[in-house]
This record gives structure tokens, C-alpha cells and sequence, in this order.
């Protein structure tokens, strides 16, 4: 049932924020989308050392070039019409058709152009929104993301955009339920068939009970989505995007001055012609053979045969991008081309097997570890780091069996503790600490009165009282400084690598660094309370122990966890020890882009070739 009042518009200033953050992703995906030229630079310093001819001049900014490379579309209507759009319609036309009301459906062959289609839309429905209030926020979101098939599409919208941008839930399900939002969802078919029909189903339940405007658009793979189960019910069309014609792959190719690439290709009819006829296999065609090639003209009449010709081609085509990438990946860097070649499997089949297209540094869990080896060593390091803290902290507070009381429950705790979970913050936030600060002093009166009276009214059980009192204070004033830092009506987003590993910490030494005097003054107010020697040596070190608890608890293990996990795949030869750095290079070599915080592969078609090579290769 709708409200009767009127929906509460999102802030002016978190409006702006998210607008900006969208637009920025945006043009940084456009500008690195690999329909753009191009992909590896041949302006080599001097070409003829490598074995290179004279670098191709490319301009970007090329109308007749971008035409080359935009595929024919025809618009399917769900009553059974279609027609052919004309290649001057803009997609935003056919977003606002009337029998379209902003539900579409993007279909497509791999490297036929389908994310850099949505793309320019959300391009264009961002300038729209910039312009007007009224108009929703596309809010581009990956599927391969959905995790959890029971969820239904509201939750899993609001929980990636809490990760991603630290929009509270609440907010987001606000704002989706009054229409101000306008997802566009790329990746569908990466979910597998049988998740794909989840998705399907949970995506459907959701239109289904909102109003026929509420605006959505998905991109899928063609193929993957004609075989699924389910279909996508309350759309308005279907837009489909079909193969180059042989004039643009031709007039493509002579933008480029490779004349010399057009009858070899033309020749292979059933192979090179078929793959040119996809904007991304065009691309890769002159980069990695700018001398040329020969190839003869074979015929199938068998179409299993031909399929396996393609396939062969398309893997011939991205190991000659591969091998290129590799030489200037080592040209440029200390890494050797294997070490490379086999870290980027890794990554590539970590994404496969977690049906992942983004990588995550603050995402990386113990389920990376494959090995028992790998596991139990990442068990020792952390129950050995856990041992050793737990028991200072409790020799600390109360001795050596204490210490070997806390050492064994944090040594067990550290190395069976599966998840990591980083404490990510933001800026103070004064507001709400009063209100903690009351809630902590009440609570440890209370429990501090009953504790007194149970035990009994004897002079030194008044240290229990101050004890609550005090450590009721404290932990006040942690909890307000916790939840302050946790500001949630903040946007942010995560625009460098490592961005959630470095905040956890920070927080964490923050908070340890609060709690360090409140932990001496607590130790000083119970030995005077009880008429004891106030020994400094003894104060520091109860201030060490309560800012180390605090800290761990709050950000400190993740961290550990985090650089236990690193230093285990280190060893094991998965990943390089400074990941962050190798990844950076590696968007530099054109294997995969970089978006902010987060990695992705330049073409999911890359990843695959990459998950198929063996270590021989």
C-alpha cells in the first residue's frame, strides 16, 4: 500500500554527491572501454628495436572511426513487433518511448558492445538528472555481485551500495521505493543458468509491485539469456545489437591505414570475418597483427567444426594480445613475463570460480587459500598473533593465569575466525555522543548497584561500583566515538586501492590511542580506591592493554587477518607481495582497468582466456 505523504527527496548535497560519483565511473569506464583506441599503445620509442613497423596514429575523436565500431540494433516490443533503429537514434529516444517507460533489455554476443551501450545511456540520464531534480539517479550496479539467491532485489540493491558508497540501507529502500533511483544492471548472464533464473525471478517480483514507470535497465549475453529458463516479464523492449556489416569492418580498418588486414581477413570468411564482425575482436585484430597476416579461406559444412574454428581463432587472437602485453608489461616493470602471466590467472580464475567481474582488495576472505598447506598455515600465524596479544592484555589485568586464559581464547579466536570484517569510518560526528556517554554511565550504575548490593556492602567491594562507574564512562565514550566515526548519512565512495584496509586501521589505532589514558586512569582510580601503591609502570601498561583490546576489536584483527591472508598467498606464489602495486601496473599494460578501488579485466573474454591457459603456456 502506497503512503499518503508526499516521498522525501533526496538531499540537495547527497543528490550532487551521488550524481558526481556516478558520472565519474562513468567517464572513467567510457574513456577506458575497449571499443576506444587504444588498447596497447604501438608508439613504441623506437619501433624497429621490438620488431614493430611505425606506430598506428589513431584519432580518438574520430566521428567516422566511432561509427565503424557502432553496431546495427533492432528493437524488439514485447507484443511482438520489431523494428530497426536507425543508427542516429540515440538510446535515451528509445529509453523514453512511451510503450518503453524505461525498461529495457540489452542483448548482444560477447564483444558486441552491450556495457559500452549502457554506458552512454547512463551517461546520458546522468546529464539529465544534473539538469533536473526530478529526473531519477542511474546508479550502475554488476550482477555477478548478487551472492545470495534468497535476498530479495531491494536488500541486495541497498547492500552493495552500503559497501560501495556507505548509503544506509534504510535510505536506499526509501529512495527506491519513491522512484528516485534508476538501476542499470550489467552482467546478468555471468550468474550462470540456474542463478540467472533466481535473479530473474527476484528481479520480476520487484517490478511487479511497483508502479509500470518505475524505470530498468539489464544488459545480458545474448545466447546465455535465450537458453535461461526465465524471462525478464514487465520490460518494454528488447534492444538487440547486431554483428558489424563488412563495410565497417573495411572502413574500419582503413581509418587505421591497415589496408594490408582487410583481404586476409575477408579471405577467412568462417573465422577472422566472423570475429571482425564484433567491435571488440575488431579492435584487438590491427593491434596485435599491425604487420599483417596470412590466412586461407576454410569452409565447414559441419557447424560444430566451424564453432571450434571460431573459438580457435578468438584464442589465437587474445594469446597474440597476451604475448604482446607481457613484453611491455616486462619491458616496463620488474616483474618477469611469467610471474605475470601467472598472478593474472589467479585473478582470473579467482573471479570465475566466485562469479565475480570486479576485484576487491578489502574484499579478499580466507576462502581464497586452496591448499590445506595454505590454510593451516594461515591458521598458525593467526592464532600465534592471537596468543600472544590475548595473553599480554590478560597478564596485564590480572596475571599469569589470566594471561594464559585471554592468550588461549584470542589464539583460538584469531585462527578460527573465518570472516574478515573490516571497521571502516569517516569523519567525527559530535551529534549522538552525549547520548551514548548518558547510556554507558546508566547502564554501569545499574549493573554496578546490583553487583554492590549482591556481594554486600563491605568497604573494599566499593571498587566494584567504581570500577562500572568508570568503565561504564569509558566505554561510553568509545561507543559514541565508535558510532560518531561510522557517520552513515555520509556518501563516500572507495576511489583507492586499499582505501577500506587503510580506514579499518586507521580507526583502529584511533581508538587505541583514546583508550590508552582512559585505561590508566581506570587502573589508577582502583589501586587508589583501594588504598594501594599507584605504580607508573603498572598504569602504562594498563592503558597498552585497554587500547590493544579496544583496537583489535574494533578494526585491528581485520588488518591482521588481512596481511596474514596476503603473506600466505605471497608465499605460495599466488599474488605479489605488494598486490596493489603489480594490479596498478597491470591496468597500465591494458590486461585490466581500474575503476576507483576496484579491478575488472578489460573484457571478461580476456579473463576467460586466461582461465584456460596453463602454466606452460
Amino acid at each position: 500500500m502506497q503512503s499518503n505523504n508526499p516521498p522525501q527527496p533526496i538531499s540537495p548535497r547527497s543528490r550532487r554527491e551521488l550524481l558526481k560519483m556516478m558520472e565519474t565511473e562513468v567517464n572513467v569506464r567510457l574513456d577506458d572501454c575497449v571499443c576506444e583506441p587504444p588498447l596497447i599503445q604501438l608508439d613504441e620509442k623506437n619501433p624497429m628495436e621490438v620488431g614493430q613497423p611505425d606506430p598506428i596514429t589513431v584519432d580518438s575523436n574520430s566521428v567516422s572511426l566511432k561509427q565503424c565500431l557502432q553496431p546495427e540494433r533492432s528493437l524488439l516490443l514485447f507484443d511482438g513487433s520489431k523494428t530497426q533503429l536507425d543508427p542516429s537514434v540515440q538510446l535515451i529516444e528509445v529509453f523514453d518511448r512511451e510503450n518503453i517507460a524505461g525498461r529495457l533489455l540489452i542483448l548482444g554476443k560477447p564483444g558486441s558492445g552491450k556495457t559500452r551501450t549502457l554506458l552512454e545511456l547512463a551517461s546520458d540520464l546522468i546529464q539529465r538528472a544534473q539538469q533536473q531534480s526530478i529526473n531519477p539517479i542511474p546508479v550502475l550496479f554488476e550482477l555477478s555481485a548478487w551472492k545470495n539467491d534468497k535476498q530479495t532485489f531491494v536488500n541486495w540493491l541497498a547492500n552493495d551500495l552500503k559497501f560501495r558508497h556507505n548509503i544506509p540501507k534504510a535510505l536506499t529502500r526509501k529512495w527506491i521505493k519513491t522512484g528516485q533511483f534508476l538501476p542499470l544492471l550489467d552482467g546478468l548472464d555471468e550468474l550462470g543458468l540456474t542463478r540467472q533464473k533466481l535473479c530473474i525471478q527476484k528481479i520480476n517480483q520487484f517490478l511487479e509491485g511497483r508502479s509500470s514507470q518505475f524505470p530498468l535497465v539489464i544488459c545480458c549475453r545474448q545466447q546465455e539469456y535465450m537458453e535461461g529458463e526465465a524471462i525478464l516479464e514487465t520490460l518494454g523492449g528488447v534492444v538487440c545489437l547486431q554483428p558489424l556489416s563488412e563495410k565497417q569492418i573495411e572502413n574500419y580498418l582503413k581509418q587505421l591505414e591497415c589496408w594490408h588486414l582487410w583481404q586476409p581477413i575477408k579471405d577467412d570468411q568462417e573465422g577472422l570475418l566472423e570475429l571482425a564482425k564484433r567491435p571488440l575482436l575488431l579492435k584487438l585484430i590491427p593491434l596485435v597483427y599491425p604487420q599483417g597476416l596470412k590466412r586461407l579461406g576454410r569452409y565447414f559444412s559441419d557447424p560444430k567444426k566451424r564453432q571450434e574454428y571460431q573459438k580457435q581463432c578468438c584464442q589465437e587472437l587474445f594469446d597474440a594480445y597476451i604475448k604482446r602485453g607481457l613484453q611491455k608489461f616486462h619491458n616496463h616493470q620488474r616483474y618477469t613475463p611469467k610471474d605475470v602471466k601467472h598472478w593474472l590467472v589467479w585473478l582470473a580464475n579467482t573471479l570465475k570460480e566466485q562469479n565475480e567481474t570486479e576485484f576487491w582488495l578489502e574484499k579478499m576472505q580466507p576462502s581464497l587459500l586452496e591448499t590445506i598447506q595454505q590454510k593451516r598455515q594461515y591458521k598458525i600465524i593467526c592464532g600465534l598473533i592471537g596468543l600472544l596479544t590475548g595473553g599480554l592484555i590478560g597478564a596485564v589485568i590480572g596475571g599469569l593465569n589470566s594471561g594464559l586464559a585471554f592468550g588461549l581464547v584470542g589464539g583460538l579466536f584469531s585462527a578460527f575466525k573465518n570472516q574478515i570484517e573490516f571497521a571502516e569510518t569517516s569523519s567525527f560526528y559530535w551529534k549522538t555522543e552525549k547520548d551514548w556517554l548518558l547510556l554507558g554511565l546508566g547502564l554501569a550504575l545499574i549493573i554496578g548497584l546490583i553487583v554492590w548490593l549482591i556481594v554486600g556492602l563491605m568497604a573494599w567491594q566499593v571498587n566494584f561500583l567504581i570500577f562500572w562507574l568508570v568503565f561504564g564512562m569509558l566505554s561510553g565514550i568509545s561507543t559514541a566515538l565508535i558510532v560518531a566515526r561510522n557517520k552513515e548519512d555520509e556518501i563516500r565512495s572507495r576511489n583507492q586501492p586499499n582505501q577500506g584496509i587503510r580506514e579499518s586501521a586507521k580507526n583502529a589505532i584511533a581508538i587505541s590511542l583514546i583508550s590508552l589514558p582512559a585505561g590508566m586512569l581506570l587502573y589508577a582510580l582502583l589501586r587508589i580506591a583501594d588504598r594501594q601503591a599507584v605504580e607508573p609502570l603498572r598504569i602504562i601498561a594498563s592503558g597498552v592493554a585497554l587500547g590493544l583490546f579496544l583496537g583489535i576489536g574494533y578494526g585491528g584483527l581485520a588488518c591482521i587477518q588481512h596481511f596474514v591472508l596476503r603473506l600466505v598467498l605471497c608465499w605460495s606464489g599466488s599474488i605479489p607481495w605488494n598486490y596493489a602495486h603489480f594490479l596498478s601496473d597491470a591496468a597500465e599494460s591494458r590486461f585490466i582497468k581500474q575503476v576507483g578501488g576496484r579491478y575488472r579485466f578489460i573484457h571478461n573474454m580476456l579473463r576467460d582466456r586466461f582461465t584456460q591457459m596453463p602454466d606452460s603456456w
